[in-house]
């Protein structure tokens, strides 16, 4: 594929993104936008100025780091709604892993507590459902753990020891969405749950991305 070819696809695949993600509804969209914009920005100081250039790049880390997370969230919730993926229903375990709960017995009584799991987790466990078990490509799975990697060492800093940011990071975040983007198209959640999630068939306009409903719930 020559360059200009693998440049217009990049193009057209970034835009089907962003327009998927628009029908989530905010703050995603402007999250994801804010971060290639100061990507953008970073980019124009390099050689230039590294001081701004390094500043533009670490906010948009951040900002990419927030959006995933947010999407992340926003499958997982539909999914854990759903309660199952593709017709196959999940396990109390899975859907207690999306959904952030444990479920301990106190004093006899069976209760459900909150319990964190990392956005990777349950990134890594939406794909593997979603895509009828199989596991993202180790390609883009190490460039999700180089920009989390980042994103720790931005929020918690240490000193006297400097961080380096450079696009890669941001990029990172966002093929590890688009490639959950994909393997959500055309997707089909049981007949039960339809009304509630806004349930698209595989004949769906959605030829990439999102396939479901946005946050409102509209389709």
């Amino acid at each position: 594929m020559d360059p200009s070819t693998r440049n217009e696809l990049g193009v057209r695949v970034i835009a089907k993104f962003f327009e998927n993600i628009e029908k989530l509804g905010a703050p995603l969209p402007q999250l994801w936008t804010d971060a290639f914009e100061f990507m953008t920005q970073g980019a124009r100081a390099k050689g230039k100025d590294e001081v701004i250039e390094q500043g533009f790049l670490r906010v948009s880390v951040l900002l990419a780091a927030a959006a995933f997370e947010g999407f992340v969230n926003y499958v997982a919730e539909r999914v854990v709604q759903a309660g199952d993926v593709h017709g196959i229903k999940l396990t109390e375990f899975e859907l207690d892993c999306l959904g952030e709960r444990r479920r301990i017995l106190d004093n006899g009584v069976i209760k459900v507590k909150r319990q964190i799991y990392s956005t990777r987790e349950r990134f890594l466990l939406l794909c593997r459902k979603l895509s009828h078990g199989h596991a993202i490509s180790a390609e883009y799975e190490a460039k999700l753990e180089s920009s989390i990697e980042t994103r720790d060492l931005l929020v918690h800093p240490k000193p006297g020891n400097p961080i380096n940011v450079d696009a890669k990071c941001v990029m990172g975040f966002f093929t590890a969405a688009l490639w959950l983007s994909e393997s959500l198209a055309g997707l089909s959640f049981s007949v039960t749950n339809a009304e509630n999630l806004g349930q698209r068939d595989r004949n769906s306009d959605f030829t990439h991305g999102v396939g479901m409903a946005s946050a409102d719930g509209q389709p």
